[in-house]
């Protein structure tokens, strides 16, 4: 063997046997390195929660079927809760609370979508008539309330009828409604009494007496009798009474024309 290679052969031992006697201080080295690494990446983690803990929401995103609720509800129900406005800090149950508590609202749901969003999604019932003048009803029967100033836009029924009564008292006003839809007549009002006695009054303000048994066949005799009441150019139907066995009792008024006065010009003599 030459020298050249067993020259090469030592030194390559000698290298080995080197890196060997420094191995540890190099895995010190390296630990030292990884540590340092992981408190950087975990101060910079802590900021960052720290920041987005004590920033406040910027986007809020409002969806759903609203007829009432505004922006301006959503904001005070925010302020209501007391808490921070930050994404860590809104508590959405809470939240959820306090915008249930408007008597409009139906469902709500709040989710919050990180770092700084907070979509709500808002149902409002939908009313389908005014009960006793106080409240509205949904189509469920549910009553609820609405301020006065939000319902401009609402034409809606008139029910009437004893406290508890709410669902069967619109169980039957929408069957009887139905009915009178189908011939082109629409109402105005409908009431039962405590005795359960119906009174209609239609969109022409014809008032319906109809008692509280054979209802839908009494529409069905008024449906069949109405033609014949038409023709009375000079009196209009008051009411019309249909708690007979047959036939039915008319109440008239008379129709009173505003006519102008008619001034009579005096003829002058000639000079």
């Amino acid at each position: 063997m030459s020298q050249a290679v067993l020259k090469k052969a030592r030194n390559i031992k000698k290298k080995k046997r080197i890196f060997r006697d420094y191995q540890p201080f190099l895995g010190i080295i390296f630990f030292w390195i990884l540590l340092v690494v992981l408190c950087i990446a975990s101060y910079w983690a802590i900021e960052q929660v720290k920041r987005t803990y004590s920033s406040p929401l910027s986007t809020l995103l409002l969806t759903g079927e609203r007829r009432f609720t505004t922006k301006k509800d959503i904001q005070q129900a925010i302020l209501s809760t007391g808490i921070a406005h930050s994404f860590m800090e809104e508590d959405v149950h809470l939240l959820q609370q306090a915008i249930k508590r408007f008597p409009w609202v139906k469902q709500v749901y709040v989710r919050k979508h990180w770092p700084d969003k907070l979509d709500i999604h808002v149902t409002d019932y939908a009313p389908i008539a005014v009960w006793n003048d106080l409240h509205l009803l949904d189509h469920e029967g549910k009553i609820f309330s609405v301020p006065h100033d939000r319902m401009t836009h609402e034409r809606l029924v008139l029910l009437y009828g004893p406290e508890g009564s709410e669902q069967d008292t619109l169980a039957s006003y929408l069957t009887m409604d139905q009915l009178l839809s189908a011939h082109q007549f629409h109402l105005k009002m409908a009431e039962m009494n405590a005795r359960r006695s119906w009174q209609l009054i239609l969109d022409n303000e014809i008032r319906l007496e109809i008692g509280k048994v054979h209802m839908m066949s009494r529409l069905k005799r008024f449906i069949e009798l109405y033609p014949f009441f038409e023709n009375h150019p000079d009196q209009r139907i008051d009411y019309i009474d249909l708690r007979y066995k047959n036939g039915a009792a008319v109440h008239w008024s008379p129709i009173f024309v505003e006519t102008q006065p008619v001034q009579m010009q005096s003829k002058k003599s000639p000079p």
